[in-house]
């Protein structure tokens, strides 16, 4: 009897051994199966995040609003607003553009104006000193086409603007292009220097509303003045301008070469802007490369239908480096921005966007670096220079005083909160002793004294 039920208890066992491995077994395929379902929900979740990031980057793109006829078809309106400061008071630079122009062999469908001011002495004896003038270029001479405004602040937003309707009333276009000729600042300061009126300046903000309030929109805006080929500047020029040519880097005082272009202009006014923005780079640089010329020099066209979407990108960037300095992560923060290649030797304070994304190597970097790419259109620089993506972002470092100073134009650029956010956390952790600064930053003296001295040597 005992042995039936040990027999019975055997059997009992092995059926609840068998029970319990089966349950065992479907438990794990139970957990395998889910941890299957839960990686590919996982990887749905990325393929959709991944999806709507290149969503939210493609609707911040919008299409070039000039209307572009083609065949030779178009009509052109370059103006030039050129506030010759020191730069002809002294050097006769702005004469020497001036010329160039009037070289050129310029067509019936191109008409060039040029507004003259800022200036206590011109080289061109036509100009006045008392007064500020336009002047039209007809068969390659000026011709005075308005002597009545009297003596305008060239940094004032309401001179640039009357300018502009002057200019679109008088020589209407279906191509406006747009160049600011002068000393240029970038993201913080502005540009312009009037000699007439202290050496007034015009900021970013007030360039905007000169633009804002001229009801006109542009091929091109062109900065034939330092270090207006930032972001921010890009970014607040947007809404008006197709495409902005500029240079990062301080200009050899030579400035843009006017003659080449023109006369390609004015043998095709359908030229594609880009192609016509290549142009413009290559004879600058050519222009500027000449032999014993030891300078920096670069020049770039952005295309500002993307420039949304690469600020978009750049804060995305920003975020992570205020992630790092809220985490005390100062001195790698330091670091890198001590090494980065930064324009003039930290003159502005304006290092290069897609240099300072490889460095850092965040998560972020890479989408930044690939939008650089795709907004920059073209971008030529000098043998002298490392190389550099051609737009630049203001990351105050080396001049504490120069930001106390211009604080209030920058906060009054509409960035992104994210974007002041760093500004200002970084510019607190260097006053506050948090942030070791690394090396020191060129001075302006100096590198003023080589530029002259470059320039009266050739």
């Amino acid at each position: 009897m005992k042995r039936w039920y040990r027999y019975i208890e055997l059997l009992i066992i092995s059926v609840l051994t068998i029970c319990l491995f089966n349950m065992c077994t479907n438990n794990k395929r139970a957990m395998e199966e889910n941890a299957v379902v839960q990686i590919e929900e996982e990887i749905n979740e990325t393929d959709e995040t991944i999806e709507v990031e290149e969503n939210v980057v493609e609707s911040l793109k919008r299409e070039h609003r000039t209307n572009i006829k083609g065949n030779n078809e178009d009509v052109v309106t370059l103006m030039i607003y050129m506030c010759g400061s020191d730069l002809e008071s002294k050097y006769g630079t702005a004469s020497v553009d001036i010329n160039e122009i009037l070289s050129a062999d310029i067509s019936e469908n191109v008409n060039i104006l040029i507004q003259t001011g800022g200036c206590i002495d011109w080289t061109n004896e036509q100009i006045s000193e008392g007064r500020t003038q336009i002047f039209s270029v007809e068969n390659g001479e000026l011709q005075l086409v308005n002597d009545n405004l009297g003596l305008k602040n060239m940094a004032e937003p309401n001179t640039l603007t009357e300018f502009i309707k002057y200019s679109k009333d008088n020589y209407p276009a279906n191509r406006y292009g747009l160049i600011i000729w002068n000393h240029g600042f970038g993201a913080v300061e502005g540009f312009g220097q009037d000699e007439n009126f202290e050496n007034d300046n015009m900021n970013v903000y007030s360039l905007e509303k000169a633009l804002d309030d001229s009801d006109t929109y542009f091929d091109f805006i062109g900065f034939d003045a330092c270090f207006m080929s930032t972001l921010e500047v890009a970014y607040t020029l947007e809404p008006f301008a197709d495409y902005l040519i500029a240079s990062a880097e301080i200009e050899p005082f030579a400035g843009w070469y006017y003659t080449n272009w023109l006369n390609q202009l004015s043998s095709n006014t359908s030229i594609d802007t880009v192609e016509l923005g290549n142009i413009i780079i290559d004879d600058f640089v050519e222009y500027n490369s000449g032999e014993g010329v030891p300078e920096n020099a670069v020049l770039s066209i952005t295309d500002l239908s993307e420039i949304r979407a690469t600020y978009n990108e750049v804060c995305n960037l920003i975020s992570e480096i205020n992630y790092e300095l809220e985490n005390k992560e100062y001195e790698r923060v330091s670091l890198v921005r001590s090494e980065v290649e930064a324009y003039a030797e930290n003159l502005t304070d304006h290092v290069d966007i897609l240099r300072l994304a490889e460095r850092l190597n965040m998560n972020s970097s890479q989408n930044v670096i690939d939008s650089i790419n795709n907004s920059v259109k073209y971008s030529r620089k000098t043998t002298t220079m490392a190389e550099v993506g051609g737009l630049s972002l203001y990351f105050p470092y080396y001049k504490m005083n120069y930001f106390n100073k211009f604080q209030d134009n920058f906060e009054d650029l509409g960035l992104s909160e994210e974007h002041f956010y760093f500004v200002n956390n970084i510019t607190n952790a260097i006053k506050e002793g948090k942030v070791e600064v690394i090396g020191e930053a060129r001075k302006f003296e100096e590198d003023k004294e080589a530029e002259i001295n470059r320039y009266n040597s050739n």
